[in-house]
């Protein structure tokens, strides 16, 4: 009974951590720079994200230039429209976009910043910092071009503070993740015996397949508030190409639960088999 109280302590700390671990962990691998650049990348490639892109720079920029130049939105839209694909589609463009990714990660993880914008601003820097060229269409604008947004978003006071919080505690994710599975181990060693192997494989079975059931209704969600728009593909692909890679670790980790609990259902019968054998000599 002395050792019964510490395993399961051992066995519900280790699973709560490994639940917590896979996420975090994730978060902090995602977010890291260059993983980020290779996101956007690889989100840039997508004809679904692209097209999606492509529709709301023109929107946005034809508005935002319009309401600053007196100009009308019609003359404006047939101004740029030639130049908007070819633009979007560029090489500067394409480490504009990177390069914006890379400092939207930033503002999303700052809880003093409540508002995530990309704006015009944001590729003229990245295109001149690189030693491009400003497109035509944008020259007389340079000066107003951090006013001019083409995608922006308000976040909350809460949401914006605990994204700061993630972003303080996602380093701690790998540790988090080894010492989880390190207490179910441990719970093991205490209390040795296949019972005591069967929960542990149990607990990281549970920790993983939260994780993964979270991650399917988390996208599903994501489809759903995205079905007024009619952006649902690009929904799906920008949450898979964002989240998706939790899923393989959390697999992994589910996997190997279920693994050792078979196992140690085998060999809770192998000595009921070995003892009737006996028994028949």
């Amino acid at each position: 009974m002395a050792r019964r109280s510490p395993r399961r302590l051992l066995l519900v700390l280790g699973t709560l951590l490994v639940l917590l671990a896979l996420p975090l962990q994730h978060l902090h691998r995602t977010t890291q720079e260059d993983r980020v650049r290779a996101h956007a990348t690889a989100l840039l490639d997508e004809p679904a994200v692209r097209d999606a892109l492509e529709r709301e720079a023109l929107s946005s920029a034809t508005r935002q230039i319009a309401r600053a130049s007196g100009l009308p939105a019609e003359q404006v839209r047939q101004a740029i429209a030639p130049l908007a694909t070819r633009v979007l589609r560029s090489s500067a463009f394409e480490r504009a976009w990177r390069g914006a990714a890379v400092r939207a990660v930033r503002r999303t993880l700052d809880a003093d910043d409540r508002t995530i914008r990309f704006t015009v601003g944001d590729v003229v820097t990245a295109i001149e910092e690189d030693g491009g060229r400003l497109p035509p269409v944008l020259e007389p604008y340079r000066a107003d071009a951090d006013r001019l947004t083409v995608v922006t978003y308000e976040r909350s006071a809460s949401a914006a503070r605990w994204s700061g919080r993630a972003a303080d505690v996602a380093a701690l994710g790998w540790p988090m993740l080894l010492a989880g599975l390190g207490l179910l181990g441990l719970a093991v060693v205490l209390a040795p015996g296949a019972r005591s192997l069967a929960l542990a494989g149990l607990g990281a079975l549970v920790a993983g397949g939260v994780v993964l059931v979270a991650e399917r209704l988390g996208r599903a969600a994501v489809e759903g508030a995205a079905e007024g728009t009619g952006d649902q593909e690009v929904a799906r692909v920008v949450w898979d190409e964002l989240v998706g890679g939790l899923c393989p670790v959390a697999a992994a980790v589910a996997g190997a639960g279920l693994a050792v609990l078979v196992l140690s259902r085998l060999g809770r019968r192998r000595p009921v088999s070995a003892g009737r054998s006996s028994a028949r000599r």
